[in-house]
């Protein structure tokens, strides 16, 4: 099960936002996902082990152990301030992140 999650298998692809340069304190900013425009879910960045910059830091580390490390553009997935949802049917979806910004996306099967 441990790995299952560690490499987040279950996961089809993901969806990115513009990108942001200036970015708020990630321990504290606070995001929510809403469904056909109904709030679902929320949480913030300390929801992800802390701080979203933990899971990074351990990652940098354990690739540099083997000889290897992250490069420029590499796109981390950290974890997530909600929990996994799964669709069990078309809808509309936007995930907000104050101090971010918002994505969207229609699921339609």
């Amino acid at each position: 099960m441990l790995s299952l999650i560690a490499d987040n298998s279950w996961n089809a692809g993901i969806v990115l936002g513009d990108f942001v340069q200036v970015w708020p304190d990630l321990a504290t900013a606070e995001g929510e996902v809403f469904v056909d425009g109904h709030a679902l879910d929320r949480g913030s960045g300390g929801d992800v082990l802390g701080h979203p910059f933990h899971p990074v830091a351990w990652l940098a580390s354990h690739l540099a152990a083997q000889g290897g490390g992250l490069r420029a553009g590499d796109i981390v997935m950290t974890g997530s301030i909600v929990t996994t949802k799964f669709t069990d049917r078309p809808a509309s979806y936007r995930f907000d992140v104050k101090g971010l910004g918002s994505v969207d996306m229609t699921v339609t099967t």
